[in-house]
């Protein structure tokens, strides 16, 4: 939100993309329900701010990743992901797109997919989440909410 002012606000977008990251809880104390808790109100405020000075804007809200490099927050991420998914349900200009499964699945992580650090995503695979999750929510949009002048 601290830099809305100066590159969100002023060009109007119909369509505002939000990545949720382990950056989001990484430093806070508690326990898991106690951190998503918290990064779920931070969450709230910041969606009905935007919501409140962007009104006719549509909001992608990517669920977080889940990264071999910080696999001891996997947990908290599931949790906020959840709740992501839950609040989003619940409003009309609000969509989440679970891609979870771009680097988690049967319970094993998908390390192809991250540089060396385990926590940033390869070009490709960056790609990847752009092509297959982000993309097709950013179409959906544009076709089903009045969207088209995104288009210009």
């Amino acid at each position: 939100m601290k830099y809305a002012e100066k590159l969100l606000y002023p060009y109007e977008p119909k369509i505002v993309v939000f990545q949720t990251g382990s950056n989001d809880y990484a430093g806070m104390k508690g326990s898991d329900e106690q951190i998503a808790a918290r990064c779920m109100e931070i969450k709230k405020e910041m969606f009905e701010t935007f919501h409140k000075r962007l009104p006719e804007a549509k909001f992608i809200v990517m669920s977080g990743i889940l990264m071999p490099g910080r696999a001891g927050y996997t947990p908290i991420v599931q949790l906020v992901n959840e709740k992501l998914k839950a609040y989003c349900a619940d409003k009309e200009y609000l969509f989440y797109v679970d891609a979870e499964d771009l680097t988690y699945e049967d319970g094993e992580y998908r390390s192809e997919y991250f540089i060396k650090d385990g926590i940033h995503l390869t070009h490709e695979a960056r790609l990847l989440w752009a092509d297959a999750y982000i993309r097709p929510m950013i179409e959906e949009v544009i076709r089903n909410y009045g969207c088209e002048e995104v288009r210009k």
